[in-house]
């Protein structure tokens, strides 16, 4: 367990999790500040087993707060109450490197705001487009400036009275929205 810490000024990851050996790692109450790559890099190979929890913990000026890169089918990530703030990337699922991403990602009561590229982006070199199937969100608070992908997207979505609505880049302004509480949300393409 990492409690009550601080990772900043790292001239690559805050934290690096690394490819090899499974295990559990709980992180609570930690902040991520200023490093040039990731505030924490997620990374898993072959079948390893791996479950990182991350509770109260804050990311804040990194090239990416988090990242689950390139992983296994048994690594599970957990993000719950957490702040991602003024990051190039808040919340990234994938990577650039040529290996398999199976990872899994869920975060929930949990903010990704005001970061200057994304605030969430699900993009990885094995196939260059959205993986729709290994992230979720509850009750998460993103900033929607723009369509994080330059193919149609979409982020599909409750608010709080429980009516849906869509999000897609094929709109003409989405400005107005500023932000909104998401209850569930999915990516997924549109065709």
């Amino acid at each position: 367990m990492i409690s009550n810490s601080v990772f900043m000024f790292a001239k690559d990851d805050g934290l690096d999790s690394g490819a090899s050996g499974g295990g559990e790692v709980l992180i609570n109450n930690c902040r991520f500040e200023a490093n040039f790559h990731e505030g924490a890099a997620l990374s898993s190979g072959h079948s390893f087993i791996k479950l990182h929890r991350i509770t109260n913990s804050v990311f804040t000026n990194c090239g990416q707060g988090l990242e689950l890169g390139y992983s296994s089918p048994n690594h599970q990530v957990e993000v719950d109450s957490c702040r991602f703030v003024e990051n190039g990337i808040g919340i990234r699922y994938g990577d650039c490197y040529d290996f398999p991403h199976h990872g899994y990602i869920h975060i929930r009561n949990s903010e990704s705001l005001d970061n200057s590229v994304y605030d969430v982006w699900n993009m990885n070199r094995e196939h260059w487009a959205a993986d729709t199937s290994h992230m979720s969100f509850e009750n998460a608070h993103i900033l929607v400036r723009f369509a994080p992908y330059t193919h149609p997207f979409s982020l599909l979505c409750k608010v709080n009275d429980n009516l849906p609505f869509s999000l897609t880049n094929n709109q003409a302004d989405v400005t107005p929205l500023k932000a909104c509480i998401l209850v569930t949300c999915r990516f997924f393409e549109v065709l």
